[in-house]
């Protein structure tokens, strides 16, 4: 009995310690007082050793805040703030356990074995705000929230501890840039920046190739099939309070008009991207189909049940989306 129990004790140590090891170590960028999360605490990134010359970096999504109040609610959920954030991570994988961050050599034959890096999302704007003066959010006589808009200096501060030689990326020969929902469209917003952070850090024999593969990030500048406004005035909204600095051919493109906002759409970013892409993004995506073209869920569910405008609609949504690419 005594024997079988401290084998016992033994297996499930060994099980706890393999579970562990599964899990990815949380890493909080201190080194930057201007990259923070909305709530102010530190952002950070969790990360899994694998080929030292391949490595996959993934924008974790998670929607947006389109308004001061939605922020201030945002601050205090794991969207807003790290102060929550599990040591060992990540907890979703934004879908990719089974998929770009699998360990397995049959379920992800391409990246399995590279050093992956899963940055966490805290600031509401695809990584992307830049405004450097906190904002005060007033929410009543004896009640206010300090927010922060900090995506750019939290994408920069992280590039640049990867990039260090302590961590390493800047020895790699091959760079992807992943994301999904928000995070993909970081990506189309990011990616230039963030191929000239990493080749101007570069220490990599043979020099550095930079890639982007964005997941479901092409939201459209649509009205809903009632020829209503849509989500595009709530995007606006992001790009002014938060004073986004995304693709700077683009962001130069529309200086001094009124279509700056345009910047932080990714159909108006396309054109502007000079890095290589592979693009996910399914024509019939569920966010589009109801956020914002706000169809029926009967139609959006199986298109043959849809009415003639809800159709006509769908065709102009979907030859839109093909003719930007």
């Amino acid at each position: 009995g005594c024997v079988m129990s401290s084998q016992l004790f033994l297996l499930l140590l060994l099980f706890v310690v393999q579970v562990h090891a599964a899990k990815w170590p949380l890493k909080l960028v201190t080194s930057n007082n201007m990259a923070r999360c909305l709530d102010g605490s530190y952002p950070g990134y969790y990360i899994k050793r694998g080929d030292p010359k391949r490595w996959v970096i993934h924008f974790e999504g998670g929607g947006w805040c389109f308004t001061l109040a939605d922020c201030v609610h945002r601050s205090t959920t794991q969207l807003g703030s790290s102060n929550n954030w599990p040591k060992l991570g990540p907890l979703s994988m934004d879908g990719g356990a089974h998929g770009i961050f699998s360990p397995s050599a049959t379920e992800n034959p391409y990246f399995f074995n590279w050093t992956m890096i899963y940055i966490g999302y805290c600031d509401g704007g695809s990584y992307s705000g830049a405004r450097a003066k906190p904002v005060v959010v007033n929410e009543g006589a004896a009640k206010s929230t300090t927010l922060y808009f900090r995506g750019n200096y939290i994408r920069t501060a992280i590039f640049d501890e990867l990039l260090s030689p302590t961590v390493g990326m800047n020895k790699a020969n091959l760079v992807v840039l992943s994301g999904t929902s928000a995070g993909g469209l970081g990506v189309y917003l990011q990616l230039d920046n963030v191929r000239q952070m990493v080749k101007s850090q570069s220490k990599a024999e043979g020099g550095v190739h930079v890639l982007g593969l964005p997941g479901a990030g092409f939201f459209l500048d649509h009205r809903t099939w009632q020829n209503k406004p849509s989500l595009t005035p709530q995007y606006q909204n992001v790009a002014a309070f938060q004073n986004v600095t995304t693709n700077s051919d683009c962001q130069a493109h529309y200086k001094g008009t009124k279509s700056t906002w345009k910047c932080f759409m990714a159909q108006y970013v396309l054109p502007f991207i000079k890095t290589e892409m592979f693009v996910l993004n399914s024509l019939t995506d569920a966010y589009q189909m109801t956020a914002i073209l706000k169809l029926e869920q009967t139609c959006w569910n199986n298109l043959t049940t849809c009415n003639p405008q809800e159709t006509c609609v769908l065709c102009q949504h979907f030859f839109v989306m093909l003719r930007c690419y």
